[in-house]
């Protein structure tokens, strides 16, 4: 009866899935058949294709259920299952129904594989890496999320690709960054990779603090700290010494060949320049390196101290003058030079002698700027024109290095100086006089008539010769005395313009003369009798006074105005200057 009644299973119809991530529900029309009670399904279910990456062969599961629907559960994303649903009568099966059903996509459960950095460089780094693991990458995988930032977590980049591999620029040098890297299906990222990773060494930037501590005349001291951006580990300092400027040297030529260069320790950052020559301007250069090469330097351009007597020496010998009378009005002297290198050149100085009381109780330089002496500098030669035992001719009334040297004149005494001159800078000379050598030009008729009257054929013509002189030289007192009263009245006429000598001593011509010279020979030096100046183009023509310079410093050439002692160094005009002023002061008399 019951046979009768449940007759044989029959296919379902109307198998009916729905999918999600991790399970598939299932629905289908129930069995018509009578036997309700006896009636229930057998719902199979395999993995066919795991993620879509791999073919599986697993085992069969299976669910019983009386009702027309079932849920497959645990299930794995993105994967495909065969599902058939069989009916059963009283254990009686019937036909099956089969169908491949795919799990919806997931995000991926696991990072990407095989993260690398495969290229390493100070500023940027490329990195690498695979698909996460099949089975967990839960659906297709369409691009990768990517982030680097510092330790300090300062970020450096967000961004996605397509790909399986990334450049990143721009980065800094020797600096530890931390890399991260998912992969994203359409349901969104998986987990990141943590990478850490340190971009490579670079030449370091420039020191910091570069500092002069101390400076004289032969070193200068500098320090500094460690660059601000390393870059990687500094390993030594190099340091340099370019001369920029060489004063005195007037045939210096620059070049950047440097004439210190050192390489010191990486914890030292200190450093003494030596040895460094007087009155020299230095480029001073410090760099750092590191395990890729030399970095960025800085630099200080400054002058060393500045040459004073010890360098600069006083002329040891006077001027020596000679025999030859060039012409009625010049004197031919000799001038001692000077071996040392801090010599530029130099300078012949002519004192006129007057009645002044205590004239020698003052410099040769400060009777050039005292109204109340005629002193003058006559010429101012380069050391590549004056050669050993070079000859000069005082009151040929030539220029030199723009100074005049305007001619000399019968019956007066004069006092030749030489000075030896140190160029500091454009604008700074530091000069050494000598102590002066005398001469006198006397007329040529009264040395005629110390002499015994010459006898034989000629004397009578001698004679004659003479008595010319004589008139001639009576002729020129008159002239003389005349000029001299036209230029007292005029000096009374007018204050400003202060002379103790006609002006014919300086611009007149006179007649024939030779040299009565009374000469001390060559004296030694004694320190007391040093007469060293520093001059400078910032003297006025139109002021009297000199402008001095306190050199101890060395630091810097700022000057000052104050009185000069007789010891000090003094600062007075250049060239130039004292040109226009010795000329102006000859004009007033």
């Amino acid at each position: 009866m019951l046979e009768e009644l449940c007759p044989d299973p029959q296919m379902i119809t109307n198998l009916q899935p729905i999918p999600n991530q991790i399970s598939v529900q299932l629905q289908w029309d129930p069995d018509p058949s009578p036997c309700r009670n006896s009636i229930d399904y057998l719902v199979d279910y395999r993995l066919t294709n795991l993620d879509q990456c791999v073919t599986r062969t697993d085992d069969m599961h299976t669910l019983i259920t009386t009702a027309s629907e079932a849920t497959i559960p645990n299930l794995v994303s993105h994967s495909t299952y065969i599902i058939s649903v069989t009916t059963r009568h009283n254990l009686r099966s019937g036909p099956s129904l089969s169908m491949d059903v795919m799990t919806q996509q997931a995000a991926p459960i696991l990072s990407p594989t095989n993260v690398t950095a495969y290229e390493v460089a100070s500023n940027q780094i490329s990195f690498r890496w695979s698909l996460p693991p099949c089975g967990s990458r839960h659906g297709a995988i369409e691009s990768y999320s990517y982030i680097l930032y510092t330790v300090g977590n300062t970020l450096e980049e967000n961004n996605s690709t397509d790909l399986e591999y990334v450049t990143i620029m721009n980065l800094d040098p020797f600096t530890d960054y931390v890399f991260k890297v998912a992969a994203i299906t359409e349901s969104g990222p998986g987990p990141y990779f943590v990478f850490p990773i340190k971009t490579g060494e670079a030449v370091p930037s420039a020191p910091r603090l570069f500092q002069v501590q101390d400076v004289s005349k032969y070193s200068i001291h500098v320090t500094w700290i460690e660059p601000e951006y390393p870059h990687g580990v500094i390993i030594a300092y190099s340091v340099q010494a370019i001369i920029i400027e060489n004063p005195y040297d007037l045939t210096f030529v620059p070049t950047s060949i440097p004439i210190i260069d050192d390489e010191i320790d990486a914890d030292q950052r200190t450093y003494t320049f030596s040895p460094l020559k007087p009155s020299t301007k230095y480029k001073l250069v410090v760099a750092a390196y590191s395990g890729e090469g030399k970095g960025d330097s800085t630099s200080i351009l400054l002058f060393t101290t500045s040459a004073t007597i010890e360098d600069i020496p006083k002329p040891s010998a006077l001027p020596d003058i000679t025999s030859n009378q060039i012409a009625s009005s010049t004197v031919e002297i000799i001038i001692p030079v000077s071996p040392s290198e801090f010599v530029s050149g130099y300078q012949v100085g002519v004192e006129l002698e007057t009645n002044v009381k205590n004239s020698g109780a003052i410099s040769f330089q400060q009777k050039i700027h005292s109204p109340i002496y005629i002193a003058y500098v006559a010429a101012s030669l380069p050391k590549a024109d004056v050669k050993m035992s070079s000859r000069f001719v005082i009151g040929d009334a030539k220029t030199y290095g723009e100074y005049n040297n305007p001619p000399l004149h019968d019956g007066y005494t004069y006092r030749v100086y030489i000075a030896y001159y140190s160029r500091i800078n454009d604008t700074r000379h530091v000069v050494c006089w000598s102590a002066g050598t005398e001469l006198t030009l006397a007329s040529l008729t009264a040395k005629s008539q110390s002499n015994p009257t010459p006898e034989g054929p000629g004397a009578h013509m001698i004679l004659t010769a003479v008595f010319v002189c004589v008139i001639a030289l009576m002729a020129i007192v008159i002239v003389l005395l005349v000029l001299k009263m036209r230029s007292n009245c005029k000096a009374k006429n007018n204050s400003k313009k202060k002379s103790h000598v006609p002006s014919n001593v300086i611009t007149g011509v006179s007649s024939s003369a030779q040299i009565q010279m009374s000469l001390g020979g060559y004296v030694k030096y004694k320190p007391e009798e040093r007469d060293t100046t520093y001059q400078d183009t910032k003297f006025k023509p139109d002021e009297d006074e000199a402008i001095y310079e306190d050199i101890s410093g060395g630091l810097s050439h700022a000057d000052e105005t104050q009185e000069q002692p007789a010891t000090e160094i003094a600062v007075y005009d250049n060239e130039s200057v004292v040109t226009q002023q010795t000329q102006k002061r000859f004009k007033t008399f």
